[in-house]
């Protein structure tokens, strides 16, 4: 069932598994993706109930993607491509939705 293949691959990207509920919560991101619905809507939840700088901007991202190795890997190639694009922004506030529909089209 690729499962194997899967643990080999996640070795060499992570240390361990990682869960949005243990991430260090002094730790601010400017984006953050998620790859399926559900935890989008976790993390928002979350985020929503966090106190936070007024002037701090959270962007959650998801890209819905099926749990096996193909969908994993164009989702992967899919986010550094846009990670890329983001990190190029001057102004994430106001570029990132032109840059969004941009990578969409």
């Amino acid at each position: 069932n690729g499962l194997i293949k899967m643990l080999e691959r996640n070795v060499l990207v992570k240390l361990a598994p990682e869960r949005w509920q243990t991430m260090d919560r002094a730790q601010a991101y400017d984006v953050v993706f998620t790859y399926e619905e559900r935890v989008f809507s976790a993390v928002v939840e979350d985020l929503q109930s966090r106190e936070f700088d007024a002037g701090r901007a959270w962007h959650v991202i998801n890209i819905e993607t099926r749990d096996n190795h193909d969908e994993a890997v164009t989702s992967a190639q899919v986010t550094v491509k846009l990670c890329a694009l983001l990190d190029s922004c001057q102004d994430l506030e106001v570029d990132l939705v032109p840059t969004i529909d941009s990578f969409v089209e």
